[in-house]
């Protein structure tokens, strides 16, 4: 069906929904809708869900990191209900903090169960990935602070926790709420954040007073990331290998971030595809 785009504002266009697509719907002023943006379609949602999925795993044998990631990978896949069998309650407690968005519902000596709070998402994709880009900004900032000496390593890796749960989470809404094409790469984009940040922690423990490679690091970081999520292979390209070739290679931490600006180059295809 047809609709005139209407001026509004300045700036803005609106469109009118068909009252009866609205009754059917039970929408009224003030409801939200959801848009998604497929190739040169725009789809509208009434509601960001995806059918209830539950499912049951046993841990009891396994350890302590491999508990972690079975429970981690059915969180990312998006299920609503996780039903664990375990020995060790403590372990369920501990792996529940690195859930955003997941509460222990029940819990005993032998089963727990996990239940995910958000029914409707509040924030949109582009917003979480901002998110997890600026947290990975703030501890390339940190990074600075701490060949300055006026930062300690404890605070870059407590930036690096909060953004592993971040990342978590935005892995999680991927899989669960994201139909776009670009979904892939999204995903893409938030394994290598979560590398990049790592090596950035790691990088801090090692960077003494480097200032000048430290403050070449956050200036990369910063172009990375925009160039990245733009998908400008051939800017982003240009500036890896200015960072690769501003490195001097004489100590070890020169060596890890040869390592980082390695990591970024490998990676960018995965990144960047459309």
């Amino acid at each position: 069906m047809e609709r005139k785009l209407i001026k509004q504002g300045d700036n803005a266009l609106t469109i009118t929904l068909p009252a009866k697509w609205l009754r059917e719907s039970a929408l009224n002023a003030g409801d939200a809708v959801f848009l998604e943006k497929e190739n040169n379609r725009i789809i509208i949602n009434t509601l960001k869900t995806t059918p209830r999925r539950e499912i049951t795993t046993d841990i009891i044998g396994l350890e302590r990191s491999a508990a972690f990631q079975r429970v981690l990978a059915l969180y990312i896949n998006g299920y609503d209900l996780i039903s664990i069998k375990h020995n060790n309650p403590l372990l369920i407690n501990d792996i529940s903090k690195e859930l955003i968005g997941m509460v222990i519902e029940k819990q005993t000596d032998t089963i727990s169960i996990l239940k995910n709070l958000i029914v409707v998402p509040e924030e949109n994709i582009e917003g979480i990935i901002s998110r997890i880009r600026f947290m990975l900004l703030e501890q390339s900032n940190t990074l600075v602070k701490i060949a300055q000496g006026t930062e300690k390593i404890e605070k870059l890796q407590t930036e690096e926790k909060l953004l592993d749960y971040n990342i978590l989470y935005t892995l999680r809404y991927i899989s669960k709420y994201e139909q776009s094409q670009d979904a892939y790469r999204l995903f893409s984009f938030c394994i290598i954040i979560d590398l990049i940040a790592d090596l950035i922690t790691e990088i801090g423990i090692h960077i003494k007073k480097e200032i000048k490679l430290a403050k070449l690091i956050k200036s990369t970081i910063e172009k990375y990331t925009s160039l990245a999520f733009k998908g400008d292979l051939q800017n982003l390209n240009r500036e890896l290998r200015t960072f690769r070739n501003g490195i001097e290679k004489k100590s070890f931490v020169d060596g890890l971030a040869y390592g980082l600006a390695e990591a970024m180059y490998n990676f960018i295809g995965y990144m960047v595809e459309k």
